[in-house]
């Protein structure tokens, strides 16, 4: 199994796990402080708190959209950038993004959410870290923030788009399935 997949079931498990476990009444959302610059300096990797997701008896009317979103997606615009979309039930997503930074550096986010169809796209929460791939030795991973925010959603040409709320990383990417 690649480092890739291992990642990516570990966010899922992770965030299936911590969601059941919510103390917060439905409806309010767990509100974190972002990290100061020591906590920049960690080499933690930012732990995904439990994103606050419908209950089921709030999900009964969500529509399925997985079809749409679900599976690989590279930026048409060359950057080296990647979105990944994973959805089992067809209404909680799981979203993996990675940008190389070169052969030794990645940034990769790792969100969770649910489609919003106010908004016409998936709403999410999750956290940001910068993986580097030192030669000869451990990957290290520097946690950077737990509490991003944002919205991915698919224009009428079918073309994905990342519009991330916590800084703006996404502003030039648009995606187009693989």
């Amino acid at each position: 199994m690649n480092q890739k997949t291992k990642r990516q079931l570990m966010v899922m498990a992770a965030c299936l796990l911590l969601t059941g476990c919510s103390s917060n009444p439905a409806g309010q959302q767990n509100k974190t402080k972002p990290q100061n610059e020591q906590n920049l300096q960690s080499n933690s990797p930012a732990e995904t708190e439990a994103p606050i997701l419908p209950s089921p008896s709030e999900t009964e009317a969500i529509e399925d959209h997985s079809a749409e979103y679900v599976g690989e997606w590279w930026d048409a615009n060359g950057e080296s950038c990647s979105l990944d979309i994973a959805c089992e039930d067809g209404i909680h997503y799981f979203i993996d993004i990675n940008w190389s930074d070169g052969t030794k550096d990645n940034t990769h986010w790792s969100f969770a959410g649910t489609y919003d169809k106010n908004q016409k796209g998936i709403t999410y929460q999750g956290s940001k870290n910068k993986e580097h791939y030192p030669q000869g030795q451990d990957l290290q991973i520097t946690g950077i923030y737990t509490d991003g925010t944002g919205l991915i959603y698919i224009d009428t040409e079918g073309m994905l788009h990342w519009d991330d709320h916590t800084e703006n990383a996404g502003a030039g990417c648009i995606f187009q399935k693989n």
